[in-house]
């Protein structure tokens, strides 16, 4: 699965954050606003203080090439 850069999501952050800001001022329909903060709270589930409280923290992989 490719995964966006960090450019890209910090664009798409923006993005969100302001169709949300815009949808409270009540320029945009209900659904835009519900999917900038479905893409919001993913972002936040996915930060790494969230993964350590919810116990999702990734283990660190052997170098390659080791039978660890």
């Amino acid at each position: 699965m490719n995964h966006l850069e960090e450019p890209a999501k910090l664009a798409i952050d923006t993005a969100s954050v302001g169709v949300i800001l815009a949808s409270i001022a009540g320029w945009l329909p209900t659904i835009a606003s519900l999917l900038s903060i479905i893409w919001v709270l993913i972002r936040i589930w996915e930060t790494q203080t969230v993964r350590e409280w919810t116990g999702r923290t990734q283990k660190e992989k052997p170098p390659h090439g080791t039978d660890d």
